[in-house]
């Protein structure tokens, strides 16, 4: 299962980046991921996102 954190943002917007992949998404020629894609941390951050 590939591994995701999360960013929340004051404007509620957030983005989600890829932590790490697993077996079969490094083995995968183009990487996706077909298993469970696990969110392992939420980070509320104080500040608004770049496009607001």
């Amino acid at each position: 299962m590939c591994d995701f954190e999360q960013f929340v943002f004051l404007c509620q917007h957030y983005e989600t980046r890829l932590q790490s992949r697993c077996h079969s998404a490094r083995v995968d020629p183009n990487h996706q991921c077909f298993s469970v894609k696990r969110l392992r941390f939420v980070w509320d951050q104080n500040e608004y996102c770049d496009a607001c």
